[in-house]
């Protein structure tokens, strides 16, 4: 997935969590770079939608590349989470932004439970997200729920 149709270079290494369509992203996590390229095609989520029908849930876990997949997507699922690192919280808050007319919780690493009590506002969950301390150990899932009309 990304934010337009195309064909990208893919990072493959021998840990999963090390694949990435981000550049130089193996390095970022664990300080070297052993990887093959292979090109991919990328599609978007608004294609995939217009193919088979807007799900009522969306997980987007690519390793870093989170904003540009959020990038291919005009009109939000009822309910959409996407892995943060709290090293790229900048990435995190523009995720958030592009949500409009959600509201958000979180988990961190591989609890499933959510953080917060209750769903939070966008301002809120980005003020949360500045105050975390930066670390490329740490990494946890944003959940969005589509306000209701």
């Amino acid at each position: 997935m990304g934010e337009a149709e195309a064909k990208l270079p893919l990072s493959v290494s021998g840990l999963h969590f090390l694949n990435s369509l981000v550049p130089g992203w193996e390095k970022r996590i664990i300080g070297k770079q052993d990887t093959r390229i292979v090109n991919v095609p990328v599609t978007t989520l608004d294609a995939l939608i217009a193919k088979y029908g807007m799900p009522d849930f969306i997980k987007v876990d690519v390793e870093g590349y989170e904003l540009k997949v959020l990038s291919g997507l005009s009109k939000t699922a009822k309910y959409l989470s996407f892995e943060f690192h709290t090293a790229e919280l900048e990435v995190a808050i523009a995720c958030v932004n592009r949500l409009e007319g959600c509201r958000f919780n979180y988990c961190l690493g591989e609890a499933r439970k959510f953080v917060l009590p209750g769903w939070v506002e966008e301002e809120e969950i980005c003020s949360l997200l500045r105050s975390m301390p930066r670390d490329w150990q740490q990494v946890g899932d944003i959940f969005a729920a589509r306000k209701l009309p």
